[in-house]
């Protein structure tokens, strides 16, 4: 477990973010919110200029209250404009947390399942409280399940099918499968597609992408390649992580290509869904943004 560092200078108190072991982003503080240890992570709730109240797990920038709704509706919007005219689909998702991922969901009618998965019931019911504004009370919609118990713990033991599943763990590399890190990832991903209804599509947040930084991604995209038949990367730059994160959408769905779509074909989901009013960033242009890679980036996740 990493410790939240918060510096107490001359011009205030900073919060030092130590995701990246070889560069550091600092935010002035406003005000320390709350901070607990549950037995399994450490939680800082901090007040930032501009940022809102932000979440801090484990030292790491999580989510604020000004730019979440970016990285939410990357992770979810995308896959699910794929299955937008099945009349009825379900979703898994891993790491429940704020319960933002769950907020995006529910913004479809033709999702009739959701299943949230998250082991720390504490930091829950801790999240619920401070961050009304990301869950809005979604866990109360009767199509959704939330379950207090691992991921991999769930993946074993239930045989329930879905049709999505997004990976929304807080570190994409811990799984907790007691094994070598590529060995863990290939035996967590198997489950994964196992849970997958066919042609099912999973979803993860993966690390930075950027000219410099895409070696974790690169790695993550690989290690899906020798599970699914077809992977792809997205990225968007996040103003709280002060760099370009990255979602990979898996399937072997031979048909699947979330790039191919019409502009018309885009604004009919979005307004057949009644998104227009309901989404923040995703808009045609945004949408194609997350797929259109430097030409060095390309090369390097060959």
């Amino acid at each position: 477990m990493r410790i939240a560092k918060l510096l107490k200078r001359k011009d205030g108190l900073w919060f030092v973010d130590n995701y990246d072991p070889d560069m550091r982003i600092m935010f002035k503080v406003k005000r320390i919110i709350k901070y607990e240890k549950t037995p399994f992570q450490e939680i800082l709730i901090v007040e930032i200029k501009d940022f809102g109240k932000c979440l801090i797990i484990d030292g790491i920038t999580q989510s604020s209250e000004f730019d979440e709704f970016i990285y939410h509706e990357c992770l979810i919007h995308p896959a699910l404009f794929q299955k937008s005219n099945n009349e009825s689909i379900s979703a898994l998702v891993l790491g429940y947390g704020e319960g933002a991922t769950v907020r995006e969901l529910v913004k479809y009618d033709n999702l009739k399942r959701i299943a949230a998965i998250d082991i720390d019931e504490k930091a829950v019911m801790l999240l619920r409280k401070y961050f009304p504004s990301m869950h809005q009370s979604t866990y109360k919609d009767p199509r959704v399940k939330i379950h207090f118990i691992s991921a991999i713990d769930y993946l074993q033991k239930s045989n329930e099918k879905f049709d999505f599943i997004f990976s929304d763990i807080s570190d994409p590399s811990c799984f907790n499968l007691a094994s070598s890190k590529n060995k863990s990832e290939l035996a967590f991903y198997r489950l994964i597609k196992k849970t997958l209804n066919r042609n099912g599509i999973f979803i993860s947040h993966s690390y930075f992408l950027n000219e410099l930084n895409y070696s974790e991604h690169k790695k993550m995209l690989f290690t899906l390649q020798k599970v699914f038949r077809k992977s792809f990367s997205m990225r968007v730059f996040v103003p709280f992580y002060g760099n370009y994160w990255s979602f990979i959408l898996s399937t072997d769905d031979d048909h699947f290509d979330p790039r191919n779509f019409s502009k018309h074909e885009f604004q009919r989901i979005i307004k057949g869904k009644g998104l227009n009013e309901k989404l923040k960033y995703l808009n045609w242009d945004s949408y194609n943004a997350l797929f259109s890679l430097p030409v060095v980036l390309e090369e390097r996740l060959k």
